[in-house]
């Protein structure tokens, strides 16, 4: 569904913004940035000819006159800015190469990058990919990789049992798990109110818990909640890094299987 095509139906007598909200995020914005990991280098070209069309889908959704800010235009239907979705997009993709296999043909290149010092020069592809993804981890990680190398998990494990059988078992498997074992819980949810938030929670294994840090943030009406449970993920490891923990064994927590599967480069339900 183009803009074209969403403009009609935002016109016609009875449609809801709420419809056209929805039509709007779950189709005509996905349709405009396919493949945007691939093309979108940061270039202004790029933005000035998709920008019209990026804007009139918010007219479309919130029935604003053309006159109206773009600041205004864009934070009533809680949309980032064209430029932020798109690095949005690229810090996913980043991120599931760091979460595949270890014969991924991008991997060993990303990594490669990332921990390579900067020229300062314009960069596109996994370049760009991998300075964005810099933000995420720690200076002294990217500087130090040989010190701080850091194992990601290709398949991660997805209960298929119930919430309150895999409550019981996880309570048993933390009590087994080794005296300095670092586990990080994250967790996505949504308001009444369609807001969607992001929280995480960090603890190590010692003489019982002890707390290292935890969090809590909201991200807007139009991420869903796989979407705040992968801000969660991003969150937590950033401010593990930031702490620069003594290496150690670090366990990820979810308890949304989207997310993991998204994550992983699995397919998605729902």
């Amino acid at each position: 569904m183009n803009c074209g095509m969403l403009n009609k139906i935002s016109k016609r007598k009875g449609t809801s913004p709420g419809a056209i909200h929805y039509l709007a995020t779950a189709i005509t914005i996905p349709g405009m940035t396919w493949g945007s990991e691939i093309w979108w280098t940061g270039a202004t070209h790029i933005i000035s000819q998709l920008t019209p069309a990026y804007h009139n889908i918010a007219r479309c959704i919130t029935g604003l006159p053309k006159w109206t800010a773009i600041p205004a235009l864009l934070s009533e239907p809680s949309h980032a800015s064209l430029e932020s979705l798109l690095d949005r997009n690229s810090r996913k993709y980043g991120i599931k190469i760091l979460l595949a296999e270890d014969d991924h043909p991008c991997k060993e290149t990303l990594l490669w990058y990332m921990t390579a010092q900067s020229n300062g020069a314009s960069k596109t592809g996994l370049q760009r990919i991998a300075d964005l993804l810099k933000d995420i981890f720690a200076n002294s990680w990217m500087e130090d990789t040989t010190h701080h190398h850091c194992e990601f998990l290709a398949q991660p494990h997805i209960s298929a049992q119930g919430k309150a059988q895999e409550g019981s078992d996880h309570r048993i498997w933390v009590n087994t798990i080794p005296t300095g074992t670092i586990v990080l819980y994250t967790d996505g949810s949504k308001a009444e109110d369609g807001t969607t938030s992001s929280a995480w929670h960090c603890i190590q294994i010692e003489d019982g818990h002890t707390l290292l840090f935890q969090g809590q943030c909201q991200i807007g009406h139009e991420a869903d909640i796989e979407d705040g449970e992968i801000h969660a993920i991003q969150e937590g490891l950033h401010e593990l890094r930031r702490r620069q923990t003594d290496p150690t064994q670090t366990y990820l927590c979810v308890d949304n299987q989207n997310a993991l599967r998204s994550l992983s480069g699995g397919p998605t339900s729902g």
